[in-house]
């Protein structure tokens, strides 16, 4: 059974339940988080670095992509309980004014995220 499609690299490919299961396993790995992340809410990987802690709401569980490759992908995105706690650890672990960034504390940009992650 596969849950999700993925895109890594240009290159989208299915997840079976047993290697999104497998990912769960590293749930407390901020890198793995990222995969999670992305799996349950749907968002592009740019769409994800892009992201401001501006546009995310914690309380009310969704954020909001002002950013986005197309007209159509300018939404709000429900945040599942079971990514909560990941989206609360990046926002609360960093100054910088995205959601996901670098241990430098600055904001990923793609190419850096790519090569290195």
């Amino acid at each position: 059974m596969n849950l999700n499609l993925i895109t890594l690299s240009f290159k989208q490919i299915q997840l079976s339940r047993e290697e999104v299961d497998r990912l769960w396993e590293f749930k407390d790995q901020p890198y793995y988080q990222i995969v999670l992340m992305l799996i349950y809410t749907g968002l592009r990987i740019s769409e994800l670095l892009e992201l401001k802690k501006e546009n995310v709401n914690l309380k009310e569980q969704y954020l909001d992509v002002i950013v986005s490759k197309t007209k159509n992908g300018i939404r709000r995105v429900p945040i599942a309980d079971k990514i909560l706690p990941m989206f609360k650890a990046w926002y609360k672990g960093s100054p910088c004014e995205y959601l996901l960034y670098c241990p430098s504390g600055t904001g990923f940009d793609y190419r850096n995220y790519y090569d290195s992650y």
